[in-house]
């Protein structure tokens, strides 16, 4: 347990450098749902319901992705349903 807990760990500290290159509009709006970069980086890198079973840094490299990801963010900020 110890050992996945740990990879879990490294998985997500890996995540946290790529926040530097999200698209400005989705970084803005990730920021306004969570407190700090550290808790958008655990969403960023956690597969996601709402996005079928995908994760979200893998969906914003395409113009399509990073709106559905914005759109996403902000719903969960104001108390959308998705």
């Amino acid at each position: 347990m110890l050992a996945g807990l740990k990879s879990k760990i490294r998985h997500y500290e890996g995540c946290l450098p790529k926040l530097a290159a999200l698209d400005p509009e989705v970084f803005a709006a990730g920021m306004e749902m969570f407190p700090n970069p550290t808790g958008l980086a655990l969403w960023m890198c956690t597969q996601q319901r709402s996005l079928g079973g995908r994760i979200p840094i893998n969906v914003v490299r395409t113009k399509v992705g990073r709106d559905k990801v914005t759109n996403i963010l902000r719903a969960l900020h104001y108390g959308g349903y998705l």
